[in-house]
């Protein structure tokens, strides 16, 4: 297969030299200012790396903590969604770790 990486560009709002349309809650991304795709990469969408991209002197908590800086959330909102996200994929046990001490899976 090929293109995989083209596709997740352009749903991420970062390519926009490509042929058709992509729609996103009724609003064309190519019509997007650069602040709305802005807006819509920090609220919209994610992605998940091959590569974990951990910080490894951060704790689990902190490495979850340091993608919602960007959105205006307290320093305890922040706390309590990374929490809340570590317990819904099974790993409050482990969000005080480094990174270096949790398996690949768990990464």
């Amino acid at each position: 297969m090929c293109g995989k990486s083209t596709l997740m560009n352009i749903i991420g709002g970062m390519d926009s030299n490509y042929t058709g349309d992509v729609l996103v809650e009724g609003k064309n991304l190519k019509n997007m200012k650069e602040s709305e795709l802005d807006d819509y990469r920090k609220s919209k969408i994610g992605f998940v790396f091959q590569s974990f991209n951990l910080i490894p002197h951060l704790t689990v908590l902190e490495n979850v903590m340091i993608a919602m800086q960007m959105a205006n959330k307290s320093e305890k909102e922040r706390n309590d969604r990374a929490k809340e996200l570590l317990a819904e994929v099974g790993l409050q046990d482990h969000m005080m770790k480094k990174p270096n001490q949790l398996s690949g899976g768990q990464k």
